[in-house]
């Protein structure tokens, strides 16, 4: 369920214009990474969104579920403006919030019952060699699976 999710998330955010205008690209594709640290040589402003934070069983008598809470961080450079990044994250924040069908667009098997957004949350990175500006969009997604057409045992 989780590997399908990464790979939904990844599919809407590379594949919304208005949140790809605003980063750069790596190797001819969005900066959107589902992994940290992302690769040397990708520069921001950048996406990262990896694994679940949380993963609860939501289940009913008809269904296997799972609430999943995961993260996208959205970074761009110092630059004394935090607009990029703040626009960036609320862009993010609306691509998802409430829109199960955009989600759902990329998910076989699962059916997306429920995605919310929040934040965009400050996340600013300091260290001796950077200070980055960052936001962070939480999302909160139910997913549920048929128990009628599902093969025992689970994969």
């Amino acid at each position: 369920m989780v590997h399908q999710l990464t790979k939904a998330i990844y599919q809407v955010l590379i594949n919304d214009p208005t949140v790809t205008g605003m980063l750069t690209t790596f190797h001819g594709v969005p900066a959107v990474f589902t992994f940290a640290p992302y690769p040397e040589g990708a520069q921001r402003p950048l996406i990262i969104t990896e694994g679940s934070i949380r993963d609860v069983a939501r289940e009913t008598k008809t269904t296997i579920g799972q609430s999943i809470m995961r993260d996208i961080r959205c970074y761009t450079d110092e630059t004394g403006d935090q607009a990029l990044v703040e626009e960036l994250g609320e862009a993010v924040k609306e691509l998802f919030h409430r829109h199960e069908s955009t989600l759902a667009k990329y998910m076989t098997d699962y059916t997306v019952v429920r995605c919310w957004a929040d934040g965009p949350r400050v996340s600013n990175v300091h260290s001796p060699d950077e200070y980055v500006y960052g936001r962070i969009v939480g999302l909160t997604v139910w997913l549920t699976r048929d128990q009628s057409t599902m093969t025992w045992p689970l994969d």
